[in-house]
C-alpha cells in the first residue's frame, strides 16, 4: 500500500512539473501583431454538457485572447467521439465567458491535433501569430506539428500552453498521452514511417 501511495505521489508531482516546465516558453507577441488564439478541440459529454478537459481548454484560451487582446477566438474541433461537433460546444462556452460573435472562429473538420493546426491555417492565411491553447504538454505538440506541416508556420504559431489547476483528476492521463504521442512521433515521423503531409482532413495520424 506505501508503495503505491509513493509512486502515486511521484506520477502526480512529475506531471505538474512537466505542465509547469511547457508553460516557460509562453511567447509575448508584439502589440502590433496581429494576433488569434487557437484553442485545440476536445469532446463534450454525451449528454452534449462540457467535459471537464473542454471546459480548461475553452477557459485558457478565453483567459490568453482577453490577455493579449488578439482579434479572433478559433475553436477547432469536429464531431470525433459522439454526435457533438467540439468547435460548437466550445463555442457555447466562450460565448457564456463574454466573447462576442464576431470574434469567434468555428473550425469544425479537424479530427486530430495534426488537423487542429492545418484546418486552421487555411482559415487564418494572414495572421501575424497563432496562439494555441491548451494544456501546456498538448499546446507545444501542436506548435511541433505546425513547423513539421510547413516551416513558415514556425514562427506564426505558438505554444501558449497553460498548465492545469492543482488537483486535476485528468491531469495524469494527459500527460501520459502526451507521452504516448511523443514516442509515435519518434518512432514513426523520425524514422520516416510515415511521410508528413499538410493536415486537414489528412489521415495523417489517428485522432487525438
Amino acid at each position: 500500500m506505501l508503495a503505491a501511495l509513493l509512486v502515486a505521489a511521484f506520477s502526480f508531482a512529475a506531471t505538474k512539473a512537466a505542465f509547469w516546465l511547457a508553460t516557460l516558453s509562453v511567447p509575448r507577441p508584439s502589440s502590433e501583431q496581429d494576433c488569434a488564439v487557437l484553442v485545440l478541440g476536445y469532446p463534450a459529454k454525451a449528454d452534449g454538457t462540457f467535459s471537464p478537459v473542454e471546459r480548461f481548454r475553452v477557459e485558457a484560451g478565453v483567459q490568453v485572447y482577453r490577455e493579449h487582446q488578439c482579434s479572433k477566438l478559433v475553436l477547432s474541433g469536429a464531431a470525433v467521439r459522439n454526435e457533438h461537433v467540439e468547435a460548437e460546444s466550445m463555442a457555447a462556452l466562450a460565448k457564456r465567458l463574454g466573447v462576442p460573435n464576431e470574434s469567434i472562429v468555428l473550425e469544425r473538420r479537424a479530427r486530430s491535433t495534426w488537423e487542429n493546426v492545418g484546418c486552421t491555417a487555411r482559415l487564418l492565411p494572414s495572421t501575424d501569430r497563432v496562439l494555441v491553447v491548451s494544456d501546456s504538454l498538448h499546446a507545444n505538440r501542436a506548435a511541433r506539428y505546425a513547423c513539421r506541416q510547413d516551416p513558415r508556420l514556425c514562427e506564426r504559431f505558438l505554444a501558449t500552453g497553460v498548465a492545469p489547476p492543482i488537483g486535476a483528476f485528468w491531469s495524469v492521463a494527459v500527460a501520459a498521452n502526451e507521452l504516448r504521442a511523443l514516442v509515435r512521433d519518434f518512432l514513426l515521423h523520425r524514422t520516416g514511417a510515415v511521410e508528413d503531409s499538410p493536415g486537414c482532413n489528412s489521415r495523417e495520424e489517428p485522432p487525438v
